[in-house]
Order: structure tokens, then sequence, then C-alpha cells
């Protein structure tokens, strides 16, 4: 996957849709930011007026939201869950994460593309958070840089649905192009089935204060928005009598790192 990843905003849409035991979908408009890591290392002069990286602003991104959650370079964190398993050296860091707005923030997934001096994807690690304050990470190393990244898999090991036990297998699928980046993944059930697609469809705007402005009014709150339609789903499922699957222990499963990729390996 060659790419056009660079820093930029991105807008479009989530769509979630369930097959089974009951048919249940949903739709809401949405925008991430699109960020090199290197922006905390060097400063962030070049980022528009309203957006500040680990400090308060009306926008903000802070690198103790993600990965070990303790304010350490997230850059070298997300090397660290690659190192040594790449086909060549990693030389940037791409974030795609929604930040905080007026200091609230909550992220179901935020997407780290780490790509070769040219621009090719090496790798990609998709770090999740629950509503009860864990996150796993699942990760996809790519063999041959320079050709599409192809369907991946990871075993589901980290609870976050209540309506879905910790089985099965999640399928990515990403896509990148200079007017659109796709990304699908596909929930299949111990027995092999589909059972769930969420999908990201987004085009890239330049980030300016001037788009951001407009994203404030025309999306307002969003991810105020993001939560309150977690638990509003969540209470639609429950009122179709779905099963609800109690919370495994987790605590330790934040350490443990399932490698995605063609040939399956099991993460915990």
């Amino acid at each position: 996957m060659s790419a056009d990843l660079q820093t930029s905003l991105y807008v479009g849409d989530v769509w979630h849709k369930r097959r089974r035991p009951k048919r249940h979908a949903f739709r809401y408009p949405i925008y991430y930011l699109m960020l090199d890591l290197d922006a905390f290392e060097r400063g962030a002069h070049a980022l528009p007026k309203g957006l500040s990286l680990n400090r308060p602003n009306l926008f903000s991104v802070y690198e103790k939201d993600y990965g070990k959650r303790d304010g350490s370079s997230l850059k070298a964190h997300v090397l660290s869950l690659v190192a040594g398993s790449t086909a060549a050296p990693v030389s940037r860091v791409m974030m795609l994460t929604m930040p905080r707005l007026l200091g609230y923030g909550f992220n179901p997934l935020t997407v780290f593309f780490c790509l070769s001096e040219t621009g090719e994807t090496l790798a990609i690690v998709y770090e999740v958070h629950n509503t009860f304050g864990e996150s796993h990470s699942y990760i996809y190393c790519h063999s041959t840089p320079g050709s599409a990244v192809p369907l991946h898999d990871a075993d589901k090991c980290f609870h976050v649905s209540p309506f879905y036990g910790v089985e099965g297998t999640y399928r990515f699928r990403v896509r990148t192009q200079a007017d659109k980046l796709g990304l699908a993944i596909n929930y299949l059930g111990r027995d092999g089935v589909l059972d769930m697609t969420a999908s990201l469809t987004l085009a890239p705007l330049p980030l300016t204060g001037a788009n951001l402005a407009k994203l404030f009014l025309k999306i307002p709150l969003v991810t105020f928005k993001v939560t309150a339609a977690i638990h509003y789903e969540a209470l639609r499922l429950w009122l179709k009598r779905l099963k609800v699957f109690s919370k495994p222990e987790q605590a330790k499963i934040r350490t443990k790192i399932a490698h995605a990729g063609q040939s399956k390996n099991n993460g915990g």
C-alpha cells in the first residue's frame, strides 16, 4: 500500500452491521486526524490554531491516551511492538485517531501505519479501547512492501462488546488512495461464519484551522457522541434480547500482542 498518508483531516462515516443472531445496523458521520508521531518529538509548530499536542486546546491529542498511557514516547512504543518483524526499517509512523474535543476523547480504534522511507506500509497496529478503560493492540507486519496490503486476520482476544464472547476471528481490509481511506473489519464467529462488519470510509481534507472550525460546527461534540452512541446502540441490542456475555479478567491481556497476518497467530 503506497501512500498518500500525510498529516491531514479525514472525514466520512462509520458503519456497523450485525448479521446474527439478530440484524442490527447503524451509520454515523465522523472525522479523524492523521498525524505523524514525530510531531510529538519536534513540536507542533505546523499545526493549525485550535489543535495542540499534549496540552489543552479546542482539539488536542495526548500521548498518554495511547500505548503505555504514561506519557512516554508513543512512537517508541509503536516501534517496540513491530521491532524485528518488518521487511525494512520503519521511517515514519502515522496515527489515525479522533482528537480530544474540549478535553474529552474516546477512541474505540486508533490505527498506526508504520511506513518505510519511501512511504510503503511495513506494519499496521490496531489499538482497540473498550469502555472499561482497557486496551489491546493487534499487529500486522507486511512481508512484501510495495504491494497492496492483503486481507489479514487476528484471533479475537479482547472483550469489547458485551454481546459477543471473546472468541472468533477479526479479518482486516485496508485500502488507501489519494481521495479515500477505507478500513473494514469483519468479525467471524467461532464457527467461521460472518457475524459483524465495521467499516470506516474517509476522505482527506487539509488540516487547517478553518476546516477544524467547520467540522466543529457540522458534527458538534463528536467525541461525546461516540460514547453516547455506544451506549445507545447497546441499549437497542439489549432490547432485542441479545445474549449478554460477562467481561472476563483482562488486566494481563493488555501486554499480549496478537500478530495479524494471512497465517493467524493466537495472541491470547
